[in-house]
């Protein structure tokens, strides 16, 4: 196929460009674009600046925009046929010698409006406002010539035309296209004088095979790439022939963790390599090390194929349905799924796509979430709706937050099963990883009938653990471990909240659970908690909030809620008037501990059909609006319950503050209520 250079030179407004005459064939007589053919193992970039020279005299570094493929046809037979690379070089009028002799033709500056009464080739203005106006990056072109005159028959924007393919395939670079490991250790074994080899490289990080640290491994990366040797790096065999043919039918993003900074020679690395094709660069990870995971940039993109070499990053795509063409390596030896395809080369890349094309097609599995709080969200990972839909996470939706239904209570409630959402839409939207979103929708999987009042019939009202210390067992004895265990999950590591630093923090640090459940109750009262949400921020791994008025306005809140409901004198009688109930009901047989990991209206409905009066006339108590006076001596009943609050980190510059630490005000006030929370009060229930 014969390459050709079109040099668009345009002045500084872009609304003049400079033609030649031809005198030459093809076009011969029709003015055109500056350029000329290729030479053989020429650059194009070489070609073009040769061509810009030859023709106008001008030595000048240009721009490549775009690529068209041209056909020239003749009575149905083709006659020209060519690549054309298009480079735009903005250059100043002045600069330009017209009577310069170029030997191809005379050159002349034209006006935009001069293209439609001058005898112009007719896919140039047509390149010109494609590629210069309109950032597409390829077109084809079909030309009918006849004798000496030539009409466009058609022009089509390829960019368009690649959008509406079905296929999405990504691809990594490192191990995937670039045969980037061979060439690090070859600096490797030169700086240090050690004699590290390809069979030695056991784990996906090198630093955790060669004796130096996390911290120096980066240091040496960041030394590598600015060495020639990083400029050496060689294509993984096949790479450039197999994308060449995928990028024929599918639309191809590469999809690095390279750091941000790595950007221009990772550019120029394809450039050289891949010109003139159509291809996304796509960085994860920017120059702060902040990552984009790959799983979310595939669903955002639709990306149903995935060509890595990294065993982690290719069971988290395939747990939410991306096909993973997996290089084998031995790092990535524990990479199991049935969405994970390995592959040795190349050649059984290209095999195995075609392979999943002939795979039937499913309909993939969405579920809709309507949330008050953070709106709707539409979930299409198939281990989130599998856990969902499960039995043991929809049993929350008859557990009421606040430890007993709207019946018994003097507040209207919502249930765990909204809080366990919210909290997974929480970190959701907080970038936490899979796992992290998994563990906050089960983090309240293991609770009771009526929450946090069995902490007063079994437990310490005081703590309100209860199930905390059960979570493990209760999860190890459902049917959730097989859920897990079907995509690759521990469900040990799941249920360890201590691993999950979003999700779980010591009080009075902020978490997802904390946060949500004191936003749905503000919602719920109907004040406004926009500034609350849109400030909440994830920190290097920690909630934070963007400024000060946010983290004060939500501490306060949070204080009020502690005051005015969940350790009020109100709440507080109930639950204790509740819990009597339980132990009664315990007491008598009449219902057991099994019994407790029903819902709240089952058990509720098996005290009532006891006919028990201690229990009968106590839930009626409950229905009605309790009149409570405080007391100070001992016939009082003692209520004790946990103290709940926060300490808000703030952003400020590049870390975070306490709340505490930055405004004074709040710091008082805290300790002031910590005081409080300490006195002992008493009540008596009249009625």
């Amino acid at each position: 196929m014969l390459k050709i250079v079109n040099l668009c030179i345009t002045n500084k407004e872009k609304n003049k460009f400079l033609l030649i005459h031809r005198i030459k064939p093809p076009y011969l007589g029709y003015w055109g674009m500056l350029g000329g053919k290729v030479e053989k193992d020429e650059e194009i970039n070489v070609a073009a600046k040769r061509e810009l020279k030859e023709e106008s005299g001008l030595i000048k570094e240009g721009e490549f925009l775009g690529k068209c493929h041209e056909r020239v046809f003749e009575k149905d037979n083709t006659v020209y046929e060519f690549d054309i690379y298009f480079y735009c070089f903005v250059v100043d009028e002045t600069n330009i010698d017209l009577s310069f002799d170029s030997k191809e033709g005379e050159l002349r500056w034209f006006k935009l409006e001069e293209f439609k009464v001058e005898k112009i080739i007719p896919s140039d203005p047509l390149m010109i406002d494609l590629f210069l106006n309109k950032k597409v990056q390829t077109a084809e072109s079909i030309v009918e010539k006849k004798g000496e005159e030539y009409s466009q028959i058609r022009f089509e924007n390829l960019d368009e035309k690649q959008k509406e393919k079905n296929l999405k395939i990504g691809i990594d670079i490192d191990g995937v296209v670039a045969d980037f490991s061979r060439k690090f250790i070859e600096f490797y074994n030169r700086k240090t004088g050690n004699q590290v080899s390809m069979k030695d490289w056991v784990t996906y990080n090198f630093w955790d095979f060669l004796p130096i640290s996390k911290e120096e491994g980066k240091a040496l990366m960041d030394e590598f790439y600015l060495l020639s040797d990083f400029d050496e790096i060689s294509l993984i065999e096949g790479a450039k022939e197999g994308i060449f043919w995928l990028s024929k039918e599918s639309e191809i993003y590469i999809i690095t963790a390279r750091p941000l900074k790595w950007a221009e020679k990772t550019k120029s690395f394809f450039d050289k390599h891949f010109f003139g094709k159509k291809i996304n660069l796509i960085h994860s990870r920017d120059n702060k090390d902040k990552t984009i995971y790959k799983r979310e940039i595939c669903r955002n993109l639709g990306i149903s194929i995935l060509i890595e070499d990294y065993g982690d990053i290719a069971l988290q795509c395939a747990d939410i349905g991306v096909k993973v063409i997996l290089l084998d390596y031995p790092y990535n030896q524990g990479a199991r799924h049935k969405n994970i395809f390995r592959v040795n080369n190349w050649e059984e890349v290209l095999e195995e796509i075609e392979e999943i094309k002939k795979l039937p097609e499913k309909t993939e599995r969405k579920l809709k979430l309507v949330d008050s709080v953070y709106g709707v969200e539409e979930i299409n990972e198939p281990v989130l709706i599998d856990l969902i839909n499960s039995a043991s996470v929809q049993r929350l939706k008859g557990i009421s937050q606040y430890g007993m239904p709207d019946e018994y209570y003097h507040k209207k409630n919502y249930s765990r099963y909204d809080h366990s959402i919210g909290v997974f839409l929480l970190l959701r939207r907080l970038g936490a990883d899979l796992k992290e979103q998994i563990a906050g929708l089960l983090h309240d999987v293991s609770h009771t009938a009526f929450s946090h009042v069995v902490d007063w019939v079994l437990g310490d009202s005081t703590k309100e653990d209860y199930q905390d210390n059960n979570h493990l067992n209760f999860i190890r004895n459902s049917e959730i471990p097989k859920i897990l265990e079907k995509y690759c999950l521990n469900f040990e590591e799941i249920s360890d909240s201590e691993n999950f630093s979003l999700l779980e923090q010591p009080a009075p640090g902020l978490c997802a659970d904390r946060i949500d459940y004191a936003l749905r109750e503000l919602k719920k009262e109907g004040k406004s908690i926009d500034l609350f949400v849109l400030n909440l921020i994830n920190f290097k791994g920690q909630i934070a909030f963007k400024s000060k008025e946010a983290a004060e306005g939500f501490a306060y809140e949070y204080l009020g809620l502690q005051n005015e409901h969940w350790a009020s004198n109100e709440a507080r009688a109930r639950y204790f008037v509740l819990a009597s109930i339980l132990k009664k009901g315990l007491e008598k047989n009449i219902i057991s501990l099994e019994d407790l990991y029903k819902t709240d209206m089952e058990i509720i409905n098996k005290l009532i059909l006891s006919s028990d009066l201690f229990i009968l006339e106590n839930l009626n108590l409950l229905k009605n609006k309790l009149i409570i006076k405080e007391v100070k001596t001992p016939e009082g009943i003692l209520l004790k319950k946990k103290f709940r609050y926060i300490d808000p980190e703030v952003r400020i510059n590049e870390e975070t503050r306490k709340l505490s630490e930055v405004s004074e005000e709040y710091k008082q006030r805290l300790e002031k209520e910590k005081q409080n929370s300490i006195i002992e009060r008493r009540i008596i229930i009249l009625r």
